[in-house]
């Protein structure tokens, strides 16, 4: 919920109003506290969803995409930042993959 009010707030006055968005954001994507990079994420996935231009999507996959990369790449990332949905169960057995 807090997601979507801050993602709404943000599609109406980026860049214009709240030039710092992304900075903040990526500082919290790229903290190593679970909580903040679930926030991030939520309101990112939430403002990329809005009804951004490509003119206005474009700045911030720029800015985005080298820092997942970095996290991804990152063998140190501690695991509770890892989504819990990397346990897949595979229908026809009763083990996870």
């Amino acid at each position: 919920m807090q997601a979507h009010v801050l993602s709404s707030i943000a599609s109406c006055d980026w860049p214009d109003e709240y030039p710092d968005l992304l900075k903040g954001l990526i500082e919290l994507i790229s903290s190593s506290s679970p909580n903040s990079v679930h926030g991030a994420m939520q309101v990112l996935t939430e403002f990329i969803k809005s009804d951004l231009t490509e003119d206005q999507i474009l700045p911030v996959l720029r800015q985005l995409l080298p820092v997942l990369l970095a996290i991804l790449n990152d063998t140190q990332v501690n695991l509770s930042l890892c989504p819990k949905f990397y346990i897949i169960q595979d229908p026809f057995s009763n083990t996870a993959r």
